[in-house]
């Protein structure tokens, strides 16, 4: 083994004394340390609840909290996600154990101010009227409310802004006292750190927590919907055609993920070379499938004139309908599963990532150990695969345009 691999020592610990989990990946020499911690909190609650994370604790004000992340040179982010909220920090090795204090303060004893919860509430409204105002995001919306009906994937802006409007700051103590407890916590930390080091930070906490904040289940729709929402102001038509696909934990999650390459990623993909490239119809046009804990929406997209709207349509079901009764040549399946493998290896190479990825699976159930392990399955789809998963899932659409005719 060359000694640059056998300098970099990796430990997957998990401790199970106050987080549901602690992974620990040891890269001596690296300098810098990320973590990435992964709360069972989603919907709107969630993300109020998470914009609010660094506005005050009990010993530290906003301006305080933002001050020593500064002088430490280091970065924090809060994201709110579907499937769970997220918080992330990068800083020197060296100042590990003060950016960890900070952290567990801002997880346990934020304070959510009136005056900033106030503000949280009127961005949080603006935010969402500048999505409604994005034709992407609106399409997108109304696609999601259409494939998950009364289910928190599904809900819609209008829906979400509701909500804004009539939470109460105890509406949102309450809800972090109840989500934001240890049980319900992944924490992912990658770089210049040893596991006992890290264990020190996040290994001694004794408040409890049932570890229980689960999504519902997504209940299948089997039948078509079509949906124009008129704009007077576009200048082209916006079409999203909705599937509903499967959760990471399904045997056929690596096929769709290849599927949705085949289909429209890159300037290779399918979509892009028939509608764009041969018939220079669209403005835009792809396919994605995102991961998600339930079943997650397979999503084809283009923006097209409006005299070639009907066209485009026609193309992408045409595509559709080849991938689903002709198999795809072992060429053009090895060339995507590639592109598939080279992106993960190339996300790998930041710090952050190395500690998100391992995170993530773990915290959606699927084990830190997935990391390594889901460049294989990808490996291992095969060309029947894909035919039998098109077949399976790209059934029953969900349609939206928005359109200024």
């Amino acid at each position: 083994m060359k000694t640059s691999i056998a300098a970099i020592i990796l430990t997957l610990l998990l401790a199970q004394a106050s987080f549901s989990s602690l992974i620990v990946k040891e890269l001596p020499g690296s300098g810098l340390v990320a973590v990435s911690i992964f709360i069972k909190a989603y919907g709107p609650a969630a993300a109020l609840t998470a914009g609010m994370l660094d506005k005050g604790t009990k010993t530290r004000s906003a301006d305080k909290i933002a001050e020593e992340i500064e002088s430490m040179g280091a970065s924090i982010g809060i994201e709110s996600n579907p499937d769970y909220t997220g918080v992330s920090f990068l800083s020197l090795s060296k100042d590990f154990p003060k950016g960890a204090e900070i952290l567990k303060d801002l997880l346990s004893n934020s304070i959510f101010p009136q005056k900033e919860f106030t503000k949280e509430k009127a961005d949080a409204l603006a935010e969402i009227k500048q999505a409604e105002d994005n034709p992407d995001a609106m399409a997108y919306d109304t696609l999601l409310s259409m494939l998950y009906p009364n289910h928190p994937y599904g809900l819609s802006f209008k829906e979400k802004a509701a909500y804004v409007k009539r939470v109460t700051r105890q509406d949102l103590v309450s809800f972090y006292r109840q989500s934001y407890r240890e049980k319900n916590m992944v924490v992912a930390i990658a770089g210049d750190i040893t596991s006992a080091e890290a264990a020190r930070f996040f290994g001694d906490s004794d408040r409890g927590g049932d570890g229980k904040n689960s999504l519902p289940s997504v209940k299948s729709n089997p039948k078509e919907i079509n949906r124009t929402i008129k704009n007077k102001n576009l200048k082209a038509d916006w079409l999203q055609i909705g599937y509903l696909g499967t959760s990471v934990f399904d045997a056929d999650y690596p096929a769709l993920k290849v599927l949705s390459s085949i289909l429209g990623s890159g300037m290779s993909s399918r979509l892009f070379e028939e509608v764009r490239k041969k018939s220079g119809l669209v403005y835009s046009i792809g396919a994605f499938y995102p991961s998600r804990k339930e079943k997650s929406d397979f999503t084809v997209y283009a923006i097209t004139g409006h005299d070639n709207l009907q066209k485009v349509k026609t193309l992408i079901f045409n595509e559709i309908e080849k991938i689903k009764k002709t198999p795809v040549t072992e060429a053009e399946l090895n060339h995507h599963k590639r592109a598939i493998r080279g992106k993960y290896v190339i996300q790998h190479q930041e710090l952050s990532r190395k500690a998100w990825f391992l995170g993530w699976f773990e915290a959606v159930g699927l084990g830190a150990a997935m990391d390594q392990n889901y460049p294989n399955l990808i490996n291992a789809v095969k060309i029947e695969d894909i035919q039998r998963v098109a077949q399976k899932y790209l059934k029953y659409p969900k349609t939206v345009v928005l359109t200024a005719n």
